[in-house]
């Protein structure tokens, strides 16, 4: 009898030893999967979807002009201002990109060290792409890099000529989310906006540097 009890008690704590090992494995595992499902979670709380906006420009420096009359190509450092106003729709992606497309008017004057003073209207229809970066984004900031392009038409104080307008523009700034469907940005901006008739082989492009101001409802 004894022989069977000092049996049954070795059996159970070689069972005990066994599973021992295995209990301590799973827990390790859950540990692991919590840890990676942590680390996956995304940097912001903006979800995707579409939204509206409005953006302008506010301040400029430095710039110039260069023309070209289908002979010769002139460049001059002048003193460039832009008042650019858009308005935009677009979409947020779930890796936090925009594709967005706007409407803008824009008011450009150009003057050089002599005085000479010239000024350009446009209007202009594009489409932007922004680049979120995620890596530098918090659950309220994310900066971007833009990169659109733009098509219309314009008029010019020492023409009466209707021009065809063109712009490229790059920026690079940061959203900043100050409601739950709200955002504000800020940025730096570098455009190029080409000026052309149909009639002469003159061709004006602008350069022009500002800082940028914007504001956006998501839906």
């Amino acid at each position: 009898m004894k022989k069977i009890l000092l049996s049954s008690l070795l059996l159970v704590s070689a069972v005990t030893a066994e599973e021992a090992p295995i209990t301590v494995a799973n827990t390790d595992t859950n540990q692991s999967i919590v840890s990676e499902k942590v680390e996956v979670m995304p940097s912001t709380t903006r979800k995707s979807g579409f939204y509206a906006g409005v953006g302008m420009g506010l301040i400029n420096f430095g710039g110039s002009v260069d023309v070209d009359n289908g002979y010769t190509t002139t460049s001059i450092d002048k003193d460039t201002e832009d008042k650019p106003f858009s308005i935009k729709v677009g979409y947020l992606t779930e890796s936090e990109n925009r594709v967005e497309l706007y409407y803008k008017t824009d008011s450009i004057d150009t003057e050089n060290d002599i005085g000479d003073a010239r000024n350009f209207d446009a209007t202009l229809f594009g489409i932007n792409y922004q680049w979120g970066i995620s890596s530098l984004s918090s659950d309220k900031l994310l900066p971007y890099i833009r990169l659109g392009v733009g098509f219309g038409s314009g008029t010019a104080d020492f023409t009466t000529l209707d021009l065809t307008a063109v712009e490229v523009d790059l920026a690079l700034g940061a959203y900043y989310e100050v409601a739950p469907n709200i955002d504000v940005s800020a940025g730096i901006y570098r455009r190029a906006v080409v000026f052309a008739d149909d009639v002469s082989d003159d061709t004006i492009v602008i350069a022009l540097n500002g800082i940028e101001f914007g504001a956006t409802y998501h839906f």
